[in-house]
């Protein structure tokens, strides 16, 4: 892409895929959140998230911020 080499399929395509996957990453967020046990540990966790968000549980117990829930 930052070639010019894409032909304009593609570069819509990967438009296409780029809009979905930024729309969605509140959702996922979230749904990742809504999994925490009370809001303080959801507001830290929030508070602590990087551009990437928490993105994943293993992201989320990095930041320090992991569910609540007994490992499996």
């Amino acid at each position: 892409m930052h070639r010019g080499e894409l032909k304009s399929d593609e570069l819509r395509r990967w438009i296409a895929n780029r809009f979905h996957h930024q729309r969605h990453i509140p959702v996922k967020d979230a749904l990742i959140l809504a999994e925490f046990d009370g809001p303080a540990l959801r507001r830290a966790c929030a508070g602590s998230r990087t551009t990437a968000g928490c993105g994943t549980a293993r992201a989320a117990s990095s930041a320090g911020c992991g569910p609540a829930r007994p490992p499996a």
